[in-house]
């Protein structure tokens, strides 16, 4: 089975790719041959990766300057390899151009897989809608919520953004090693992933933080992402006067080891599909604070607090407080035991994503 996988997003360090990626890694491919598409841009090491995977990698980079040139360009390319099953990744409707160029290509397994709740231009999401909707053969999301706005009352399937939970598992030598490495001591460490935008909402992150620092000045906060708002972050920093307590690392490749250097996680963001890193902190066994706009379906455990972001900065402080008052012992395999009864369990969910591909192609050879 010839399967396209298209990412509408840049391949760079994000969720989206990471869905993708986890996927192929943890998917059993035996009689598959698997194609990502970018439509935008990527970064080198994951040329590299999907090079490692055994995937080859097209190009057809004017999706969001040509949409139109680019359907009829992606239609070219379906055509031409024959695919079995294309299998596209977005965020609205948008995606129609995606299904689209399929459809006249002659693909007749189509999967619309939505990651958001909402998206940038959201007047072409509107106005594309109606023409989305007849263009997928199959809708997917990677939550509840997600599959509701995307899909508008009509039907889809579920694939979580499972993890390989034993990879976070707390190790007391790592975290050594890691508070060297950033001359963190003793001090109470707060962590938060992701890229430097508007909805991850990191300046609010560092207000909470500056209000924490007048009570507890023996605290640290520690920013692992990279983005267009990063300097502007790093000058917020410096007016608040936080900056000598504040570490950004930019772009890690190591995430599993890093949470274990951190006490708790912070994760003011406006808007979520299926927030990865909250998953990711809990099979860590990590405390974290999470603004009440994003989905609760990442509210495997107990270890996920829920604060309003209308809320005054204090109420984020006091559940801090609370998190550093407490000495719980990082008990992973109970929280990773929850988060694989939730679904999220990267072995099992490639595994079904495999069986879906195999029963649609079955289907349509009958």
């Amino acid at each position: 089975m010839k399967i396209l996988i298209i990412h509408t997003m840049a391949i760079d360090y994000n969720g989206v790719t990471d869905c993708i990626v986890q996927y192929l890694k943890h998917m059993n491919r035996e009689g598959m041959e698997a194609t990502i598409l970018s439509t935008v841009t990527v970064h080198p090491d994951f040329e590299k990766l999907f090079q490692e995977l055994g995937c080859r990698l097209e190009r057809i980079e004017i999706r969001k300057e040509h949409p139109l040139r680019y359907m009829f360009r992606l239609a070219k390319l379906v055509r031409r390899e024959k695919f079995d099953l294309v299998h596209a990744h977005g965020n609205s409707a948008t995606m129609f151009f995606d299904m689209a160029g399929a459809k006249l290509g002659g693909c007749r397994i189509r999967i619309a897989h939505g990651h958001s709740t909402s998206c940038g231009n959201q007047k072409l999401d509107r106005l594309l809608r109606p023409f989305f909707y007849h263009s997928y053969t199959q809708a997917a999301a990677c939550g509840k919520k997600v599959g509701e706005w995307l899909y508008a009352g009509r039907k889809f399937r579920i694939l979580p953004n499972g993890r390989e939970l034993e990879a976070y598992r707390f190790r007391k030598d790592i975290r050594r090693k890691i508070r060297e490495t950033y001359q963190l001591g003793e001090t109470f460490t707060i962590g938060h992933v992701g890229r430097f935008n508007g909805p991850k909402n990191q300046k609010f992150a560092l207000e909470v933080f500056a209000e924490l620092l007048k009570e507890e000045p023996e605290s640290h906060l520690v920013f692992m992402g990279d983005g267009a708002l990063l300097e502007e972050v790093k000058a917020r920093a410096v007016r608040l006067g936080v900056a000598e307590n504040v570490t950004f690392t930019g772009s890690v490749k190591n995430i599993p080891e890093m949470l274990s250097a951190m006490d708790a996680m912070i994760f003011p963001s406006m808007y979520e599909g299926m927030p990865l890193v909250v998953l990711e902190w809990q099979a860590a066994g990590l405390p974290c604070i999470v603004s009440d706009t994003i989905t609760d379906e990442c509210d495997v455990t107990e270890l996920v607090c829920r604060v309003s972001l209308k809320a005054d900065r204090k109420v984020w402080v006091e559940k801090l407080k609370e998190i550093r008052q407490k000495s719980d012992e990082r008990n992973c395999t109970l929280w990773q035991q929850k988060l694989k009864s939730a679904g999220f369990d990267i072995w099992e969910d490639a595994e079904k994503l495999r069986e879906w591909y195999q029963e649609l192609n079955k289907k349509l050879r009958e």
